[in-house]
């Protein structure tokens, strides 16, 4: 059971996770680039702030992942599913910023 887990995991950070977040980056320097003017707006600071926070649970979580894969469980059951809402949060800022636009 462990090793299925620790190859969907894999395949997630890597299939899924690592090309989502080079195509995020990609776009978001294209539309800066485009539209200059996006980076005055209040709202694309906290737009900005909370990809910033999406990327670094990416990289916390691919370091829980290779911890994990070698045994190393350092994170408890109630830890693990507290931290795993933490990119729906996060989600969910950036989809209000962009749609709501408040401070504009």
């Amino acid at each position: 059971m462990r090793a299925a887990y620790q190859v969907m995991e894999k395949k997630l950070l890597y299939i899924i996770m690592h090309p989502a977040m080079l195509l995020t980056l990609i776009l978001g320097v294209l539309l800066i680039s485009q539209n200059p003017s996006v980076l005055r707006a209040p709202w694309f600071h906290v737009k900005l702030l909370a990809v910033a926070a999406l990327i670094a649970y990416q990289i916390f979580a691919g370091i829980v992942a290779k911890r994990f894969a070698r045994g190393d469980f350092f994170l408890s059951e109630k830890a693990c599913r507290m931290i795993n809402e933490i990119p729906t949060l996060l989600l969910v800022v950036i989809v209000i910023m962009v749609v709501v636009k408040p401070w504009s």
